[in-house]
C-alpha cells in the first residue's frame, strides 16, 4: 500500500457559507468549489461555518463533536457567556472536515443572516462576535496549527482583528497569515447592536482599538480587516465599485488576486494554489 504524501501546508477555511448547506452571496459557491483543487494540491484543509438552523443535522450527516463541544465564550463588558456547540461532517469527494459552530440562543431556527422574509438581523453583529471568537478558542483546543487563516465574507471579518490583537502570541498562530476574500454580499445600513460593550473581552482590548469597528458598516468591516490581514482577493466580479476603489487606493499592494468579468472560474480557482504556495512554511534544512 502506497505511503501518503505529508501535506505541503495547512490552511483554515473560515466561511459564512458554504454549499451545499447554505448560499447567501457568490461565496458559498466559490468556497465549494475550490476544495476539490486544494485536495489536488495535497493542501489539508479545514472549514467552519456558522451553524445557521436551517442547516437540517440528520439530512447533512452533522455529528456532535463532545471534547469540542460546551466551551463557554465570553464576550461582552459583562462577561456574558455563550455555550459553543460543535458540529462536524465530512464532504464526501475532497474528505475535507467541515466544523459547524452553533449556539440555540444566537443561531435560531429558519434564519441565516437573514429572516424568512429576507430582512437582515438586527443582532448580527453579536453573532458575528461569537462566531469570531468561537473559531479562534475551538482552533486552540483542537490544537490544529493553520500556515493561513482564510477568511471568506464580512461575516468573518472581526476574526484577523481579534487574531492579532489576543491570539497572536499563541504557538498555533505565530506563523499564521490572514487572507481575506470579499464577495458580492453587501449589506445596506450599519450593524447597530456592534456596540463596544459586545466587541470587548475579558481580554480588555482599549477602546481605541475597538472604535473603528462599532456600529460598523459593510465597506468600514472590510477596509478595517484589510489592515490586519496579509493579502486580499476580490473573488467576486460584482464587488461593491465604491468599496473596491477605496481597497486600491488604501490597499493596492494587499490585491493578490482579482476574479474580473468574463474569465474562466476554472482559471480563477487554479489561481488560488500557487499564492497559497508563497505562504507555504519552508522546510527545515537537513542535518544530515
Amino acid at each position: 500500500m502506497p505511503r501518503m504524501r505529508p501535506p505541503i501546508m495547512r490552511i483554515l477555511t473560515i466561511t459564512q457559507e458554504l454549499q451545499p448547506y447554505v448560499e447567501l452571496s457568490s461565496a458559498g459557491h466559490i468556497v465549494r468549489n475550490l476544495l476539490p483543487y486544494l485536495r489536488k494540491a495535497n493542501i489539508d484543509v479545514r472549514i467552519l461555518v456558522p451553524r445557521y438552523h436551517t442547516i437540517h443535522a440528520k439530512k447533512n450527516k452533522l455529528h456532535d463533536v463532545v471534547r469540542l463541544s460546551g466551551m463557554n465564550i465570553i464576550m461582552g463588558k459583562e462577561k456574558d457567556d455563550y455555550t459553543l456547540n460543535i458540529k462536524v461532517t465530512t464532504l464526501p469527494d475532497v474528505r475535507y472536515q467541515v466544523y459547524f459552530l452553533d449556539n440555540d440562543d444566537l443561531f435560531r431556527p429558519n434564519e441565516t443572516l437573514f429572516r424568512t422574509d429576507g430582512t437582515f438581523l438586527p443582532d448580527n453583529g453579536l453573532r458575528m462576535v461569537f462566531f469570531a471568537r468561537s473559531a479562534l478558542e475551538m482552533l486552540l483546543k483542537l490544537g490544529w496549527q493553520p500556515d493561513v487563516l482564510h477568511c471568506h465574507g464580512w461575516f468573518t471579518t472581526l476574526i484577523p482583528f481579534y487574531l492579532n490583537r489576543l491570539y497572536r502570541n499563541e504557538p498555533i498562530f505565530k506563523n499564521t497569515r490572514i487572507l481575506l476574500s470579499i464577495y458580492d454580499d453587501f449589506f445596506v445600513g450599519q450593524l447597530e447592536d456592534l456596540t463596544e460593550d459586545i466587541l470587548q473581552v475579558e481580554a480588555d482590548l482599549p477602546i481605541e482599538e475597538l472604535k473603528p469597528y462599532v456600529r460598523a458598516d459593510y465597506p468600514r468591516l472590510y477596509l478595517h480587516a484589510l489592515k490586519e490581514s496579509d493579502g486580499l482577493i476580490f473573488a467576486s466580479p460584482y464587488v461593491d465599485p465604491d468599496l473596491t476603489e477605496a481597497i486600491r487606493q488604501q490597499f493596492g499592494e494587499k490585491i493578490l488576486l482579482t476574479y474580473s468579468f468574463g474569465e474562466d472560474e476554472k482559471d480563477f480557482l487554479q489561481a488560488h494554489i500557487p499564492l497559497y504556495k508563497k505562504f507555504a512554511p519552508t522546510p527545515e534544512p537537513s542535518m544530515s
